[in-house]
């Protein structure tokens, strides 16, 4: 009776096998996210790792059950929330219809949960514009942005120029400014000693002359790139421009002042009057500078979004023509990660640099704050930049597997339209920053000289500083057709 028994119970286990393999197979939503942008032999190997003893047919017929289901519901993504609630857009003008054809995806699922008022609202806020003009605040000839590049080019001469001379100026400067006072000490012939301190003066003056031509060079170079940047509107532009010529008539007349000097005391007034003036420079420089590279990849976002947009349309054609989306899918969905993450990054860091113009506006600002402010939001431009770089080599991807599609992708320099915020005009956006505070100088009785000596090694440093960050930044921004549709 016994063996009977443990017979059936045997023949009863391996009946049950089936059963719990099928059971085993169960699916939950947390593994198919896993796996529905896997390939079909991918997610069989992850399926097989997580039950290893279910049927290997059965698992990939899982597999292909999966992946077919998402790439129909990811096919028919963006053509259902263009045709959503159709009904529920009756309302809409023909001018609020049109703007919804080019909204992408993130926005018409927003839109697809309003009522009609709040969509009215949400879509008085968008402007469609075209092409040609929609990625810039103002169009400039090509022969002046040659111009402009030209002159670029030469106040680099120039400041390549002037770095060697000062070396040059200051060494002879010191040299006399010991030699006199070796002079004085060992009581030589006053009328020597007078030779040697109005040589003295004259090497300061010379070094003092070269400072003040270095500064107003950096000016002039940040000036022709605000004169080329399409990506700032007019009166931005001209705002600007008009700031960067008051210090440069700031610094003519200093360096007038030190012209004129004739002794020790009205050359360190002259001096000071440079010092002081470097250190607003130091930080318009770097204001400003950070002001174009923020406009820079503001425009490099406006033409990711137009991409994203435009896959989303090729997925849509694609299925709409029984085309295979499998091996482009995974990657779309990549491109638009990339985007919102460069998306969120960019609005975080222009928070910061609105904070940061906030309190460079009050009476006593936070130099410490403003500094840490603006460094944060050069470091949350970049890596925005980073990820558009990025979007752009999935792009690239992309476009390799539908060369027959590829016409689709393509920027339309006739009649395309693109979507902009009507209130995302550049940010009031002297966001400031900077390190004004760390050119002290000991008033307390050392001589010019002394004072010229610590002064001109923190400009120097700081000319060199400021210089690279305008120079890396302009680079940064070179890389950047990288959102173009037309690889």
């Amino acid at each position: 009776m016994r063996r009977f028994l443990f017979v059936l119970l045997a023949a009863f286990l391996l009946l049950a096998v089936p059963v719990f393999a099928r059971e085993a197979m169960e699916v939950d939503d947390r593994l198919k996210a896993e796996v529905k942008d896997l390939s079909v032999e991918q997610c069989v190997e992850k399926l097989q790792q997580r039950f290893p003893n279910a049927d290997a047919e059965r698992i990939e017929n899982r597999c292909d059950e999966i992946k077919k289901a998402y790439e129909e519901l990811r096919d028919e993504d963006a053509k259902r929330l263009r045709e959503l609630a159709k009904d529920t857009w009756e309302g809409l003008s023909d001018e609020e219809k049109n703007k919804l054809k080019y909204l992408n995806r993130e926005r018409l699922q927003a839109l697809s949960e309003m009522n009609e008022e709040q969509m009215k609202a949400l879509l008085a806020g968008y402007r469609l514009v075209k092409y040609e003009d929609g990625f810039k605040k103002r169009v400039i000839a090509r022969e002046r942005l040659e111009e402009w590049e030209d002159r670029f080019d030469q106040w680099e001469e120039r400041l390549d120029e002037l770095s060697d001379t000062i070396k040059e100026k200051r060494n002879e400067f010191l040299r006399f400014k010991q030699l006199e006072k070796e002079c004085r000490e060992n009581n030589t012939n006053s009328s020597d000693c007078q030779e040697i301190y109005e040589e003295a003066i004259a090497k300061a003056k010379e070094h003092l002359l070269n400072l003040a031509d270095k500064e107003i060079a950096l000016l002039e170079k940040l000036k022709t790139r605000v004169e080329q940047n399409e990506n700032i509107d007019d009166e931005k532009a001209q705002e600007i421009l008009e700031e960067i010529d008051e210090r440069i008539a700031a610094l003519t007349q200093a360096k007038e002042a030190v012209q004129d000097a004739t002794t020790k005391d009205e050359l360190k007034e002259a001096a000071e009057a440079i010092l002081e003036n470097w250190k607003d420079i130091k930080e318009l420089l770097k204001v400003h500078t950070y002001q174009l590279y923020h406009s820079r990849v503001g425009e490099i976002l406006q033409r990711a979004t137009m991409l994203e947009r435009k896959l989303d349309n090729l997925l849509a054609y694609m299925a709409e023509n029984n085309l295979s989306t499998e091996a482009i899918a995974p990657l779309v969905d990549a491109f638009g990660e990339k985007i919102e993450s460069a998306r969120a990054k960019f609005e975080e860091a222009d928070e910061k640099l609105k904070d940061a113009y906030a309190l460079k506006q009050e009476s006593q600002p936070d130099v410490d704050a403003i500094k840490n402010l603006s460094n944060e939001a050069k470091v949350l431009l970049e890596q925005a930049h980073e990820e558009l770089n990025d979007a752009h080599e999935i792009f690239k991807d992309i476009s390799e597997l539908v060369k027959d599609q590829r016409d689709l992708l393509k920027e339309s320099d006739d009649d395309y339209y693109v979507l902009e915020d009507d209130d995302s005009d550049d940010l009031d956006d002297d966001s400031d920053n900077d390190d004004s505070n760390d050119d002290e100088r000991d008033d307390s009785g050392n001589d010019s000289d002394s004072d010229l000596d610590d002064a001109d090694d923190d400009s120097d440093e700081e000319d060199s500083d400021d210089d690279d960050s305008d120079e890396s930044n302009n680079d940064n921004s070179t890389d950047d057709n990288s959102t173009r549709g037309n690889n």
